[in-house]
């Protein structure tokens, strides 16, 4: 009996599912991307305005204070929900 039910989950499990190609048509992923050549990572070495101009952007960022019963929860039953809603 349980060697009939083994291949039935397997089936059920091998469905295909598009979840990368199915959601946004491609002319409105070329708008939202900037070209190559003006993208960069980080600013150049040389380039002491665009290190400032980043700095000065994540100067104001406070991280939410998390208590240890926050991050014990996900650990000891894998519940995120506190974790994520602080």
């Amino acid at each position: 009996m349980l060697l009939l039910l083994v291949p039935l989950s397997l089936s059920v499990s091998a469905q295909k599912r598009n979840l990368l190609t199915g959601g946004s048509p491609e002319d409105v992923i070329k708008e939202s991307l900037i070209p190559l050549k003006d993208w960069k990572l980080f600013p150049r070495a040389g380039d002491v305005s665009g290190r400032a101009r980043l700095l000065e952007e994540n100067l104001e960022y406070r991280y939410t204070r998390l208590s240890a019963t926050c991050f014990l929860d996900f650990v000891r039953n894998g519940n995120r929900t506190r974790y994520q809603d602080a």
